[in-house]
């Protein structure tokens, strides 16, 4: 290809002799011009077709042509510059192997030392114009994704978490030629890689907290462990001038003595601190020597705080006034020296008096409390109150008294009045104080009566067995007390057997509690409710779910139970274990272990635990019939169920026939899902229920159960009467 250019000749007046001097040179010009402009494209290709393609033909082409070419490398197939254009890697290996001197090969003709000169100079010329050609241009680029670290990187950048790890089931990154691992001919996508990064984007949201307007991202999943975040944070907030240490009563565990203490506890405003400030500063903010902002930072208080109690301290005593700061005011202004712990000790009481902390689980529940501490009226006209008696051992008395004193104000002509004392309990009608002389003389009385019946019980339980008679009528035909009769039958357990029918079952299922697919269970979103954890993981629900473990959860009003329905008859021995699932709140709770016939209901065990506690069922001989129910109850310590997640655990194990034992944990952790009521792993249908009622259905039943020994003069007549049981 050439390139003419246009010449354009001014018209001027040209002397003879210059115009044909330049007629004459004009054509050498173009013939210059022409040559200077001349394609290297088509010179390449000229020389190749001219030069290069014989001296290939005479000493490559033996080796590399059609489609059986060493190395792959087919030089035939280069016939023009656009063939030469497509494949210029194979060019750029030609120019190496030349180089090295590798091609062509010691047993192979060589060509001459001129030959391979022009074959060199011939490809480096191509290399040449086909990199000015590129220049710029960086040819194909790969499309190439995030590799795991720079994926991590911007997924913590993006939440500011730095915690997050999306990658961590991720393949590995390859290494391309280079040894990068951000190189995009490393960095491949496979259908199964795209999955793993939609899973690690699920993963990511779980992160997200939704909030007015906007959305953040937090470290936790669980409404639980994202709410104490933000707790830390307050408290970090506030700790430069508050108390910030635990003290006695800022955890469940404590006594109820000690969380009803409002002084010092967490969070709250060191006094002393302030106080001291006041007294050691007070006559020079008088004289205005030193400002609020010097005195607070000189001892670390917050100046908007100090700022209104030097206000407060400094305002006129005046009779309308609060009686209760006007009494801090003056003894502030009569306090000599600089010891602060009167007055705080002064401050310290009214805030028993006035104050009150409540349970925070109950906060914005109906009829709850609006807030953790609140104000409370010391003064009543009257109160009711009641105490949980205990029986004393060795014979020990137990003394019950009423002690008043004066509150203040008029001295005479006070009094209390002790209304109604009395004892309650045992399912029974009240029993007020002023019986109670001589009732220990009659309970005697009425038990060795009793006694010298028993032949006369005895023959009336017959009866009801045998004719069926009411209970009501034998006891007037013989003339026996019918509360004792009742007792009499329960006791030996006279009558048909039924099997126990259960009411209350749980019938919604709770599918992947906390986020886990290994938590499920039966109950109600928030309460009752029966979870199971099939994994060797814990999980938090909230509260922690064991592995491998059964956990409930009960109402404010109903207690929730795993139970058992026998479906042998013989002796078993029963245990159980109970320990709080939710170790930093609530208030623990309450435990039973039961004993259901088709007649009676009667404890086998019973027992409170305080929070982050537990309780135990120690081994327990027991007779069963087909039917019978052995059932383990949960219900909330004084009527409050917040954070009582309790692990249950209860074994049953026969002492003869096939000795089988059944196990909540390993019954029903791996399949609570298959049924309510579920079969047990022997096969046997309808075993383990899962179920909720009030709680005054367990609260009320008698906390001991009765057994007839054996040997003993009543075994040996249920013997000779085998129609009796």
């Amino acid at each position: 290809m050439f390139k003419i250019t246009d010449i354009t000749l001014f018209k001027k007046e040209l002397k003879p002799n210059l115009q044909k001097a330049f007629k004459f040179l004009v054509p050498f010009c173009l013939h210059f011009s022409l040559i200077a402009q001349q394609d290297p494209a088509s010179s390449i290709q000229e020389d190749y077709s001219k030069k290069i393609h014989p001296i290939l033909k005479e000493f490559c082409f033996e080796c590399h042509i059609g489609e059986e070419a060493e190395a792959e490398v087919n030089l035939e197939s280069f016939k023009t510059i656009t063939d030469f254009q497509r494949d210029i890697k194979t060019w750029i290996k030609v120019a190496e192997m030349l180089s090295s001197q590798q091609m062509p090969p010691k047993k192979s003709n060589q060509p001459s030392e001129k030959e391979l000169e022009i074959l060199k100079k011939w490809v480096n010329n191509l290399l040449v114009e086909e990199a000015k050609k590129l220049a710029g241009d960086p040819g194909r680029v790969v499309l190439r994704r995030l590799n795991n670290y720079e994926y991590n990187q911007s997924v913590r950048d993006l939440t500011g978490v730095s915690s997050l790890n999306p990658t961590h089931e991720f393949p590995v990154d390859g290494a391309a030629g280079e040894g990068f691992t951000n190189s995009g001919d490393a960095l491949g996508m496979s259908p199964a890689l795209i999955n793993k990064f939609l899973d690690a984007g699920k993963a990511v949201a779980r992160h997200t907290v939704l909030i007015p307007g906007n959305i953040r991202f937090s470290e936790h999943i669980s409404e639980r462990d994202r709410a104490d975040e933000l707790i830390t944070r307050i408290r970090q907030f506030y700790a430069e001038f508050a108390n910030i240490n635990r003290q006695t009563g800022d955890t469940w565990d404590d006594s109820a003595q000690s969380k009803s203490n409002v002084i010092k506890r967490n969070g709250s405003i060191p006094l002393d601190d302030y106080f001291l400030a006041t007294l050691k500063e007070r006559e020079a903010l008088v004289q205005n020597r030193k400002t609020i902002a010097n005195i607070a930072q000189k001892y670390h208080l917050n100046e908007k705080y100090f700022q209104a109690l030097w206000k407060m301290l400094n305002e006129d005593i005046s009779p309308q006034g609060s009686i209760l700061l006007n009494q801090i005011r003056e003894q502030w202004r009569s306090t000599q020296d600089t010891n602060p712990k009167p007055l705080t000790q002064t401050i310290h009481q009214w805030q028993q008096a006035l104050w009150r902390f409540d349970p925070i689980g109950h906060i914005g529940r109906k009829d709850g409390p609006t807030a953790w501490m609140n104000p409370k009226t010391f003064t009543k006209s009257s109160e009711n109150f009641s105490l949980k008696l205990s029986p004393l051992n060795n014979g020990q008395s137990l003394i019950v008294y009423l002690a008043a004193n004066n509150a203040g104000g008029i001295e005479n002509d006070n009094f209390v009045r002790w209304r109604n004392p009395r004892l309650t309990g045992g399912n029974k009608p009240d029993l007020s104080l002023r019986d109670i002389p001589g009732l220990a003389d009659r309970l005697a009385d009425l038990q060795s009566e009793s006694l010298s019946l028993t032949s006369r019980y005895l023959t009336a339980v017959s009866k009801i067995v045998s004719d069926q008679t009411d209970l009501d009528t034998l006891a007037n035909d013989y003339k026996l007390d019918q509360e004792i009769l009742s007792s009499w039958l329960d006791y030996i357990g006279a009558g048909s057997r039924r099997p126990v029918i259960i009411e209350g079952l749980l019938t919604k299922k709770l599918i992947h509690l906390g986020g886990s697919e290994h938590v499920n269970g039966w109950g109600l979103p928030e309460t009752p409710s029966v979870v199971a954890n099939s994994s060797n993981s814990e999980y938090r629900i909230p509260g922690i779910a064991r592995p491998r473990s059964v956990e409930v959860h009960p109402s404010p009003t109903h207690f929730v139970a795993v139970g058992w329905k026998s479906p042998t008859s013989g002796e078993l021995v029963i245990s159980a274990k109970i320990a709080d699932a939710h170790v930093n709140c609530g208030n623990g709770g309450e435990w039973w272990v039961q004993h259901h016939t088709s007649r009676k209901l009667v404890n086998i065990g019973y027992g409170e635990y305080n929070t982050g506690g537990s309780g135990e069922l120690n081994p327990f001989k027991l007779n069963v019939n087909v039917g019978d129910v052995i059932r383990l109850a949960i219900g909330p310590r004084d009527g409050s169920h917040a954070c009582d997640l309790t692990h249950v655990d209860m074994t049953l194990t026969e002492t003869g026939g096939t000795k089988n034992i059944w196990d909540i944990s390993k019954d029903i952790s791996g399949r609570i899902l298959d049924g309510n009521p579920l079969k047990d792993r022997y096969g046997n249908n309808a075993v383990w229920h899962f179920y909720s009622g009030n709680i005054e259905d367990v609260a009320k039943v008698p906390h001991k159960v009765l057994q007839i020994p054996k040997g003993s003069l009543i075994t040996k007549w249920l013997v000779n009467s085998p129609n009796i049981i």
